[in-house]
Formats: C-alpha cells, structure tokens, sequence
C-alpha cells in the first residue's frame, strides 16, 4: 500500500483493515486504507486510451479525455421531445396560438419548462458531451460539457488527498452513479455520464498525473 500524500510505502503494523485507517511514518498522514487499496493499476497504460477516449501529449501539458456520448440517447431524445412537446405546447402553445397571456398557466409551467431544459442538456450530453483534461506538474483543469459550454474546474496537486471512484447523485435525478471524486481541500465530483471503461481511463489517468507531479 502507498501513502496517497507522499507515495512512501505503508509498512503493515500501520495499517489497520478492520477500522479502515492507515498511516505512514514518513509524513504521518492519516487517511482510510480503502484509499491506498484504490491506487493505480500497475498495469495501466496512459497513452494506450480506450474507444471513445483520447491522450494527447503537449509541450507543457498532457489533455486526456473521454466522450460522453451513451446508447441512452436513443430513447432519452425522443421521450424528451415528446414530453417536452406535450407539456409545454399545452401549456405555452394554447396561449400563444390564441394570443392569450395567463400569468397562472405560465407560472405552472415553469417547472415543465425547467425539467425541458435540463432534459435536453441531458440528450446533448449523451450524444456530444465530454470530460476533458489537460494537466501538468502543478495541476489542471477539469471540463464538461459540450464544445466549449461546460463546467470547468481548476485544482493543483498539492491540494489533492485522493482521487477516487465514488457516487454522485444530481439534484434532478433519481438515481445514483458512480462518478470519480477529487478529495482535498476541496471535494469536486465528475464523470459521472461517462461509462465503466471510461471512467476508469480517466481515473487512473488522474493518478498517474498525480504520481508524477511529486
């Protein structure tokens, strides 16, 4: 086992399986040894990217990534136009076919209207998105979206504990995924649209980079 901080090895009396906690003599960090167990596969190959993934070596940066694009787009686009088409032309369209404003049946609409937005994202995002990186021996910078709309986050290496698989559950979904976390300073989850094979490239990558940032 490595310590996640220093990446000196865990001797074995420090490590305690039961209450899932280690620590390491050489910088006495203390973090659960779930954590060292989740480290990098030995034999993982960055620049060997999967299928819908990619790996490109720059002069002061490295840019990995992986599209999002999913077989649920085949039948998330047309429930979307259909619910999107129905909810919001009975709502909206009635009033703007009969040139009639109602402030109640605009109002009750908004919910619909929201929900439409972020289906669509969703479609967009299972048929174009991406999670891109590009990071260098300092940190990076972390993006979602589609073309050059997204979420960006930047982060240094220092300030990362661990880099781990973990769940994320959006605020407008019912379900849980696996996604993967960055906890440090700061806990910032992603990638969670992105699927098994995937995700893992991106994973391991980020350890990788975080390996060789010491």
């Amino acid at each position: 086992m490595k310590c996640p901080q220093c990446n000196s090895t865990i001797l074995n009396e420090n490590i305690n399986i039961q209450d899932n906690i280690a620590k390491c003599t050489f910088c006495s960090h203390i973090f659960k040894a779930s954590e060292g167990l989740n480290d990098t596969d030995s034999k993982f190959q960055i620049n060997q990217a999967p299928s819908g993934a990619w790996y490109e070596p720059k002069p002061n940066e490295v840019i990995f990534g992986a599209t999002t694009r999913s077989a649920t787009a085949l039948y998330l686009i047309p429930f979307t136009l259909v619910w999107s088409g129905f909810s919001l032309g009975m709502l909206y369209g009635s009033q703007i076919a009969n040139q009639q404003f109602s402030l109640f049946e605009s109002l009750f609409g908004i919910p619909f209207l929201l929900g439409s937005i972020l289906m669509i994202i969703q479609c967009l995002m299972s048929v174009f998105g991406k999670v891109e990186i590009h990071a260098n021996r300092e940190g990076g910078t972390i993006f979602t979206g589609v073309g050059p709309i997204g979420s960006k986050k930047s982060f240094l290496w220092r300030e990362i504990s661990s880099i781990n698989n973990g769940i994320s559950k959006p605020w407008f979904q019912r379900y849980e995924q696996e996604a993967i976390v960055l906890e440090g300073t700061s806990s910032y989850t992603f990638g969670g649209d992105l699927n098994e094979q995937r995700r893992y490239y991106i994973l391991n990558a980020l350890k990788k980079m975080k390996a060789q940032s010491r």
